[in-house]
């Protein structure tokens, strides 16, 4: 994500808006709206935030605008006397996201949806399938097998809008031997290290990234991989 997000920056030759926001896991109902709030906070207290605030007040739902403090002294919105529906929020929440576009190009960064909040999963349902042109661009990270497990509707959504091509599916592939052998030897110059080491860090990680990271920094805490005078050597056998 953070490699696209730097080729959209140098490519596109204009102000580029980046709003990022993270599912957090829960065991509730969760906060609704919860990443999408957070990343318009962040956009508040960025540069352009007196233009984002402005924007959200005259788009944003009243509760959204006391939720990143964006509501200004003294304001009270009394037309917000009834919740809103959820359908009225969806509907005010992504033409916030249109007005914010409508200057620069927005891209919103939802991570980790397969913990997202169920509205949050509604309003990039709405997002995607919006037939009116913006220059708007979301991207998701999804662990899809954990989404699936949890019977979370981000799978399906997902799935739908993959169908009608209203998105596009990015998997990720696990890291080869060849790509964890260049890790190894940029995270251990001239590393004296078994050549048995490097197919069982391939098998246990999978070839997942974060787990490779995360099984080295254990093999270091646990100084089966140290730092001694001639290198970084292991210590017994693989």
């Amino acid at each position: 994500v953070d490699v696209a997000l730097r080729d959209l920056a140098r490519g596109s030759g204009a102000r580029l808006a980046v709003a990022r926001g993270q599912c957090i896991e829960h065991y509730g109902a969760g906060e609704p709206y919860l990443p999408v709030s957070a990343a318009l906070a962040a956009l508040c207290r960025g540069p352009d935030g007196p233009r984002v605030e402005a924007i959200l007040r005259d788009h944003g739902p009243a509760w959204l605008l006391r939720s990143i403090g964006a509501e200004a002294p003294g304001e009270v919105d009394r037309t917000d006397t009834a919740p809103p529906s959820h359908e009225h929020t969806l509907q005010r929440l992504a033409a916030s996201l249109d007005a914010l576009a409508a200057d620069a190009p927005l891209v919103l960064v939802l991570e980790d949806m397969q913990w997202s909040d169920y509205s949050t999963v509604d309003l990039l349902s709405v997002i995607a399938q919006c037939r009116e042109p913006a220059r708007l661009l979301v991207i998701c990270t999804l662990r899809p097998a954990e989404a699936i497990a949890r019977g979370h509707p981000i799978a399906t959504v997902k799935r739908e809008l993959v169908r009608k091509r209203l998105g596009r599916e990015i998997p990720l592939g696990g890291l080869s031997a060849v790509e964890v052998a260049s890790y190894l030897a940029a995270r251990f110059p001239a590393a004296r290290l078994p050549d048995e080491l490097l197919p069982l860090l391939v098998d246990r990680s999978e070839g997942t990234p974060f787990f490779l990271v995360a099984l080295v920094d254990h093999l270091i805490d646990e100084q089966v991989l140290v730092d001694g005078d001639d290198g970084w050597q292991l210590r017994g056998g693989a």
